[in-house]
């Protein structure tokens, strides 16, 4: 699935080559190289960096990081959670997941990564956080009260309305014979003043201690994942909050459920007798404390920017000691938005060793990746432009998601094995799926070549709509300025000149170009009718200040820098991210 990223990252010392390419993480400087930038869809963009170089206690730091980039204000753009199969208990990798969703044709889902951490191998197979998908509650999260002290949740209302929180609150009525509801857990520890119904996905019993009461129910109507089941009572219920070691931990039914109360849950079951029926209402969610409509909730942990702050060493000491969660660095995925929540970034890095480093994949992206630790991983979603940013389910569970290209990253130092997960978020665009090609881009941004050395550009086709619709478009011409070198079909060959060039290439009259330059550059060499330098997606990114400026390579540019999108549109100084920049009649891309 990353055949075309494997032939632009071959060329790494060649394209995006710039002597300052750097990043800032904290107060640590690395060198940073771009192994790939594509747009995928309308508002979307996915990116591969390689980050090198020395950490302040001369340690070395060598990873691959994947990132998606959404622009919230694209109209035809949603956020939505996925559940593995659409089922319970169920299992399925990000892969998989988008490639389903896709056939169900409801949206094309174009990006996407893992969600939250789930305990699949053992009795009780459900995510430590909620998960609400499209209005169905699949899970009320079963992480016990050291997971919930640092457990985030990010939560879509309507569809892009994005939170991510520490503080969500489901809230599920449950109506019993005197009218009036109460508010029900579903497969949760039973704390204080709690009533829960737990299923037979639970395990054998409740593992309730014996300060409550608890009965047994069979379910008549609707189901417990769309909000409208009906339960009969089948049984007395039992507990007296003496402390009897005869009560709790009831059985469960195979084919039934039981209902446990404690506090104001064991007094109102006193009214449930057998034959009894109690009737779940609409779900309803509380964030930050306000009601909210959501319908997507995907649970994470922990939240390593808030407001614009790193989590602190402290925090992750803490978490590691009370979940057991690793703080070294690892494999990792990140989830964050910008101060006014217009800019998404789903972000995932690589953990991986020489010694597993066999695969052209993986000696390509570079022999090794260390991953990241939570503070780092942290400094580099700020880096990016984020605000608030939620860590969600790391190591083998890191899968980046594009809808041509497959997995971006390598999970956990394996190209062949995607680790199944329990949900996952994406990027969903609505617009019509439309498989012709209606605009073209050139993968590779800027390419530098010596005398003598060959380049062959990937290209890249979309739809009207901006949807990358084929990652190798194939048939079209390449037209070079002859004092620039000799073409071979769709072969550059560089020569002996010093200078710079727009390449067009062109197809059933559709053009794109890309920037060349040989033997460190010079004077600019027109290659014919110039093209836009790439292709432009039909809605511009809401973050620009929308003054179009195609980079013709005209010579009378002012020697003041000029910034550009990485759809070759003009913007003011940039904020952090990848861009191109124009001196006079130089162009490099940078990272700022």
């Amino acid at each position: 699935m990353k055949k075309q990223f494997i032939a632009i990252s071959a060329l790494a010392a060649s394209i995006f080559a710039t002597a300052e390419n750097h990043v800032q993480l904290g107060n640590e400087t690395f060198n940073v190289d771009t192994l790939y930038h594509v747009t995928s869809g309308p508002g979307i963009t996915t990116t591969g960096l390689r980050i090198e170089g020395l950490d302040n206690s001369n340690s070395a730091v060598q990873t691959n990081v994947f990132y998606s980039t959404i622009d919230l204000q694209n109209p035809d753009l949603e956020l939505r959670g996925v559940q593995a199969l659409d089922k319970e208990m169920a299992s399925e990798n990000v892969l998989q997941m988008g490639l389903r969703k896709n056939r169900q044709h409801d949206g094309q889902y174009i990006v996407g990564v893992n969600g939250d951490f789930a305990n699949l191998s053992g009795e009780v197979k459900r995510t430590n956080g909620v998960t609400l998908i499209d209005g169905k509650l699949y899970n009320h999260g079963i992480g016990d009260a050291n997971w919930k002290r640092f457990e985030t949740h990010v939560a879509v209302e309507k569809a892009k309305g994005i939170t991510i929180t520490r503080n969500i609150e489901m809230l599920i009525p449950l109506r019993f014979p005197d009218g009036t509801d109460y508010n029900l857990h579903i497969n949760s520890p039973r704390n204080e003043d709690y009533m829960v119904i737990y299923t037979p996905e639970y395990g054998s019993t409740t593992k309730t201690n014996p300060w409550g009461c608890e009965c047994t129910m069979k379910l008549i109507e609707g189901s417990i994942v769309e909000g409208n089941a009906v339960f009969e009572i089948t049984s007395e219920c039992v507990g007296d909050c003496s402390g009897n070691s005869a009560h709790g931990s009831m059985a469960i039914p195979a084919d039934g459920y039981v209902l446990s109360g404690v506090g104001y849950g064991f007094t109102v079951m006193a009214q449930l007798k057998p034959g009894s029926r109690v009737t779940m209402r609409p779900f309803g969610c509380k964030v930050d404390g306000k009601r909210a409509i959501v319908n997507h909730v995907v649970g994470g942990c922990p939240m390593i920017v808030d407001n614009g702050n790193v989590i602190s060493q402290s925090e992750c000491n803490d978490l590691n000691k009370l979940t057991g969660i690793q703080i070294s660095a690892t494999a990792r995925t990140a989830i964050g938005y910008d101060k006014d929540r217009t800019r998404l970034i789903m972000l995932v890095t690589d953990l991986y060793t020489s010694n597993g480093a066999t695969s052209g994949i993986k000696t390509t992206f570079g022999e090794k990746s260390t991953g990241l630790t939570f503070s780092r991983l942290a400094e580099l979603m700020i880096y990016l432009g984020c605000h608030t940013a939620t860590a969600m389910d790391g190591g083998g569970s890191s899968q980046l998601y594009n809808s041509v290209t497959g997995i971006c990253n390598i999970p956990y130092g394996s190209t062949s094995y995607f680790r199944p997960v329990a949900n996952g978020f994406f990027a969903v665009v609505t617009s019509p799926e439309d498989d012709t090609v209606a605009q073209l881009e050139v993968l590779q941004k800027n390419v530098r070549l010596n005398s003598g050395e060959k380049f062959t550009p990937t290209i890249y086709g979309y739809n009207s709509h901006g949807v990358l619709v084929d990652d190798n478009v194939t048939g079209f011409t390449l037209t070079v300025a002859d004092a620039m070198g000799s073409v071979d079909g769709t072969v550059f060959t560089a020569g002996t000149s010093s200078a710079s060039t727009h390449a067009i290439v062109s197809k059933d009259g559709l053009r794109c170009a890309v920037r060349i330059m040989t033997n460190g550059g010079g004077d600019f060499v027109s290659s014919g009718d110039e093209a836009p330098f790439e292709a432009k997606a039909p809605y511009e990114d809401g973050w620009q200040t929308g003054i179009t400026d195609t980079l013709t390579g005209d010579a009378d540019r002012s020697c003041e820098p000029v910034y550009y999108n990485l759809q070759g549109v003009r913007v003011g100084h940039p904020d952090r991210g990848l861009y191109i920049v124009r001196k006079g009649t130089e162009t490099s891309k940078i990272i700022f």
